[in-house]
């Protein structure tokens, strides 16, 4: 049987500016996903305890 992983949002969330904003963009759709990934401080995180570096940020949302 198949495991899925559920994300818990806010109610509304595709109603929000920034979400619409982010959602309109190009490439918007990798933007919204990022946002899900920053904490309070605004960090991104590759565990409980290490941040993502810029570098590490850029190679994995680069396309190319």
């Amino acid at each position: 049987m198949r495991q899925f992983s559920w994300l818990k949002t806010k109610v509304g969330v595709f109603q929000d500016p920034h979400m619409i904003y982010l959602l309109s963009q190009p490439n918007g759709d990798t933007y919204f996903v990022v946002w899900f990934f920053l904490n309070d401080n605004g960090l991104v995180y590759v565990s409980v305890h290490e941040p993502m570096t810029t570098t590490l940020l850029i190679r994995d949302l680069n396309p190319n």
